[in-house]
């Protein structure tokens, strides 16, 4: 701390150094100057009904300013981050996803994508908005993973996101009928899809498709529907095999899909191949690579 002198006994003034080593206060006028940015670090308070006789109170400088705001854009991103993993955890995202956005997918299916990020956008800034979403196609050409663009997209705005196969999710539904691991009743197991902003619900038609798994699903489903919840379902299935279903009991499910959810095919190559591609095409360039190598050092 500095005092600064020739003053009252009574009243020094006193200046807290924010780097003793750097800092040299000049005292001639009775204020201290930053020595690094030329800007005041105390000023005169004069005499009123609270201060009384009046003195000198510290003030931040430019450089006092500028590492506070660090300091605080370093926590609010801290707390940022901390929610987002909350949230992930919380939507049993698959780890293999959570990287998948927007701003990484390239060239990849732009127009699926560019409808895909609208919808997402809609979902954050509109609390009323309760569309659905079914991404419909062949196999491979990226359903799941523009449902994670989208997710991860709420999630980053913190918005908190469901993530689950319908196998996966009826075999947990079931469990909660017969109250065996958690001790959750059906009742209890639906009620928390009401948590999210999101339900993103991945391969419908995949599932073993016998009357309890369909009955479960029916009630999933119409859960989401009547109460407005938004889901984005992805499925292998046409829509023509969508909009009539032979199965009675399929019918029931589609028919509440369709009802709350735009139909959007996704089409292109399969992207699993195109990457394996890609893959084998860059192990071929780095084999090259070592092999010129080792030929170069063997002429030596």
């Amino acid at each position: 701390m500095n005092t600064i002198n020739n003053q009252p006994e009574n009243n020094p003034i006193i200046i807290p150094d924010i780097n003793p080593e750097k800092e040299k206060p000049h005292t001639d006028d009775r204020v201290v100057y930053c020595d690094h940015c030329g800007m005041p670090k105390n000023k005169w308070i004069p005499r009123g009904p609270v201060l009384g006789s009046g003195r000198y109170v510290t003030i931040p400088c430019k450089c006092d300013l500028e590492r506070m705001k660090k300091i605080t854009d370093e926590r609010v991103f801290r707390e940022h981050e901390d929610k987002k993993q909350r949230l992930y955890h919380q939507a049993s995202f698959p780890a293999a996803l959570k990287k998948e956005t927007f701003e990484n997918a390239e060239d990849y299916q732009p127009q699926a994508m560019d409808y895909a990020k609208e919808y997402a956008e809609n979902l954050v800034k509109d609390p009323t908005f309760s569309n659905g979403l079914c991404l419909h196609g062949p196999c491979g050409t990226g359903k799941t993973y523009i449902a994670a663009c989208i997710g991860n997209y709420l999630i980053d705005h913190l918005k908190p996101v469901y993530f689950n196969s319908i196998g996966q999710l009826l075999t947990q539904f079931s469990g909660s009928h017969f109250q065996s691991e958690n001790n959750i009743s059906p009742t209890v197991f639906l009620n928390n899809f009401l948590d999210y902003r999101l339900v993103i619900l991945d391969d419908l038609g995949a599932e073993y498709a016998n009357n309890y798994n369909m009955s479960l699903l029916f009630q999933i489903i119409n859960f989401l529907d009547i109460n407005k919840i938004p889901m984005i379902i992805t499925t292998n299935l046409s829509s023509q095999e969508i909009q009539t279903p032979k199965d009675p009991q399929a019918k029931r499910i589609y028919d509440r899909i369709i009802g709350r959810c735009t139909l959007f095919k996704v089409e292109g190559d399969d992207i699993r191949v195109k990457k394996a591609k890609e893959r084998i095409r860059k192990e071929r360039e780095k084999a090259l690579v070592l092999a010129e190598k080792r030929s170069e050092e063997g002429s030596l």
